[in-house]
């Protein structure tokens, strides 16, 4: 992903992931795929631009009708193995997406997290449930 400073999570992001995924999965020449950011950092999260846009301007149409779940879906749905590699930042919906993926490889200084949990705010892109999957299963495991 490449969108600066953070990699967020804009509209046309989440669209080309969705149609590169889609197009990797329909090539034989593609047997597995690495998701990562560029500069050092996975995602940010989503583009909260839009929500400011829509903070000043009252106008509830700004908000997108498309999300990562769109990705995610295209993720759990492939039959090539998808795996994030996360350095820097997984933060809101990227931290989603990256749960989103068959596996995950973490640099040992990533930060991940659900910062939106700070405001009272549910994460929006439906993925949270794997994250309990795994926060489970580690418990489990350590036993």
């Amino acid at each position: 992903m490449c969108n600066p400073p953070v990699n967020a999570l804009a509209i046309p992001i989440i669209w080309a992931l969705k149609y590169k995924f889609d197009e990797a999965a329909k090539r034989n020449d593609v047997k597995a795929i690495v998701l990562t950011g560029k500069g050092g950092r996975f995602s940010g999260g989503f583009d909260i631009s839009v929500m400011q846009k829509v903070h000043q301007t009252g106008d509830i149409t700004l908000v997108p009708d498309v999300s990562v779940e769109l990705v995610v879906n295209s993720i759990e749905d492939s039959k090539k193995p998808i795996v994030a590699a996360v350095e820097g930042l997984a933060l809101g919906g990227g931290l989603e997406l990256a749960l989103g993926c068959h596996a995950r490889v973490a640099a040992p200084k990533a930060q991940l997290g659900l910062p939106e949990l700070t405001l009272g705010i549910i994460p929006g892109f439906g993925n949270v449930k794997a994250l309990l999957i795994i926060l489970v299963f580690f418990l489990l495991s350590s036993l």
